[in-house]
């Protein structure tokens, strides 16, 4: 009977791991998708920017303006990104962004809600 157990026992860890791991895959991707979006924020700016100013620069210094602030921007984001990790995490800083006090329950410290416009 214990013999039994244990090999039921094994053969629903052996099930279940690819669920653990494939549970973890999409997290990670998650994680991923979100430090992107924060990397993208400053680069979708600048070459808007960019292409604004490109409708009065023609020819190829338009094209260099472009790039290069395609590039300044993937720096930026990089640098904003990471300090954002390393500061805060990309999951709570979403969910920072995201949040509201009215339907999370933010009370202050006396235990009032809180709430966003003051009338």
């Amino acid at each position: 009977m214990q013999s039994r157990r244990l090999a039921v026992a094994q053969l629903l860890a052996l099930l279940v791991k690819p669920l653990e791991w494939h549970m973890y895959m999409l997290g990670g991707l998650m994680i991923l998708a979100l430090y992107l979006q924060i990397v993208l924020c400053p680069i979708g700016i600048l070459l808007l920017l960019s292409l604004i100013v490109m409708a009065i620069i023609e020819g190829p210094m338009g094209y260099f303006l472009v790039g290069s602030s395609a590039l300044l921007g993937m720096f930026i984001g990089i640098l904003w990104a990471e300090s954002i990790r390393k500061k805060y995490g990309v999951l709570r800083f979403h969910a920072w962004l995201l949040s509201t006090p009215e339907i999370d329950g933010w009370r202050d410290k006396d235990g009032k809600p809180i709430k966003r416009y003051r009338r």
